[in-house]
């Protein structure tokens, strides 16, 4: 990455795990970067997968948050990425941080920010914002609640958006209360595990409750959506501002409680940070008996991955009568619109949809997982390797294939989504020239 990108922009959570991924030639070119631990187990099997042919490149992914991921990417920190038990990748002084993981998209704000660092002296290097593949976010609970059955599509607990609304707002605080939709018959109480790290779970979780909890919903029950607000994107979707301000914004304090930052009802708000955090705490059927929360699929037994183990992994609850599987979100995003003009690309909202109140056909709690990247690295062998990486994701079979076992919806190289990545992002073919390494018109520096 360019040696002015030093400003940063976000506020980091812990670092939980390190996915090393690809081959590790001592000639290939060496790409850093991290973030998301939504999507971090996924990026891991699917990246090993370019161990089978020639890669010309080791790719290094951190697991930490959403949030941290961000904050190495704009500051140029690559260990921010690595910590604890796991060693940061190199032990030679500091290298430049290629790309970032993120489950919410830039606003328009700090999308501008984070170009102002990208080029302090006036060039016109721009950071350019790839989905890689959709994502629904799974409502986990405790296995105290009862077992599912993953195979034939039925769970325990089943909800819809009101009792979401009524459960993290702290409105409902039993499984039993006849306000909920499907209440259960035992009086466990509701404890709700959220994520207390910069997260773009959080942001796609209270994206969605932000617009459906409302009065239409339970009249005389008050919400008080803390730092919620709906807004619409460049692509006609409405969802939240992504960063809701230059230091962070995406913790559940800070963007869904009752009165901000105070929990709804304190004892039964428990945070964890990372999705593995909030995994352990639902797992600990002992400390936390009647367990919700919001977790990405390969962290619940509903992937296909993990159903050899489901002891391993909370259940997933239906929502709307809807389980959150790949196939449940994949039709959610057809409606997606391409930019047609130079002006539509250059907005990189516009490659990140959201649909916070999809059609009834399609799970409601899902938004995509973004990789970060600039238009000006240092190197011509770093452009290479990222874009060629890319273009082999987005067109290989079995990237697909291992997207969807970890319980995400891939993005088709045929699709309109995926057309318009290899178009303009990944490749300059409409001459928008906002595709990665397009040093000819960013003045790098």
């Amino acid at each position: 990455m360019t040696n002015s990108l030093r400003a940063v922009l976000l506020g980091g959570a812990a670092m939980l795990s390190l996915a090393a991924m690809a081959s590790r030639q001592a000639q290939a070119q060496n790409i850093y970067g991290g973030g998301s631990s939504l999507a971090g187990p996924a990026y891991g099997t699917a990246a090993a997968l370019y161990e089978g042919g020639t890669p010309t490149f080791n790719l290094f992914y951190g697991t930490s948050s959403s949030g941290t991921g961000t904050t190495a990417f704009i500051s140029n920190l690559v260990c921010n990425n690595y910590t604890g038990s796991v060693p940061c990748p190199t032990t030679n002084g500091s290298v430049d941080v290629d790309y970032a993981a993120s489950d919410a998209f830039l606003s328009a704000t700090n999308l501008g920010l984070l170009n102002a660092a990208l080029s302090p002296a006036g060039g016109s290097a721009t950071v350019v914002q790839i989905p890689m593949f959709a994502t629904p976010v799974a409502i986990a609970y405790s296995r105290n609640l009862g077992s599912d059955n993953v195979s034939a599509g039925t769970s325990t607990v089943q909800l819809d958006d009101n009792d979401l609304c009524l459960i993290f707002s702290g409105n409902v605080t039993t499984w039993n209360s006849p306000l909920l939709s499907h209440p259960l018959t035992v009086s466990t109480p509701i404890t709700v595990i959220y994520r207390s790290d910069g997260s773009g779970t959080s942001f796609l979780m209270t994206t969605h409750l932000a617009n459906v909890c409302t009065s239409s919903n339970s009249p005389g029950v008050n919400y008080n959506l803390g730092g919620a607000y709906p807004y619409t994107n460049g692509n006609g979707g409405t969802n939240l501002n992504a960063v809701t301000s230059a230091t962070g914004g995406t913790t559940f304090t800070q963007i869904f409680t009752k009165a901000s930052p105070v929990l709804p009802v304190p004892g039964n708000f428990i945070g964890a940070s990372g999705s593995g955090g909030v995994q352990s705490a639902i797992l600990n059927t002992t400390s936390y008996p009647g367990a919700i929360g919001y977790l990405s699929p390969d962290y619940t037994d509903i992937a296909p991955n993990n159903q050899s183990a489901t002891a391993s992994n909370p259940p997933a609850a239906t929502v709307n009568g809807l389980l959150p599987t790949s196939g449940n979100i994949s039709s959610g995003f057809s409606s997606y619109t391409a930019p047609t003009t130079q002006a539509a690309a250059i907005n990189q909202e516009n490659y990140a949809p959201i649909f916070p109140v999809p059609a009834s056909t399609v799970y409601p709690i899902f938004g995509f997982t973004y990789w970060f990247l600039s238009t000006c690295y240092g190197s011509a062998s770093t452009t290479s390797a990222i874009t060629g990486f890319l273009s082999t994701y987005f067109t290989n079979a079995g990237y697909s294939s291992a997207i969807t076992g970890s319980g995400f919806a891939p993005i088709s190289s045929s699709s309109k989504l995926g057309k318009s990545i290899a178009q303009n992002l990944t490749a300059n073919a409409n001459g928008f020239n906002v595709n990665i390494g397009n040093e000819t018109v960013a003045g790098c520096r």
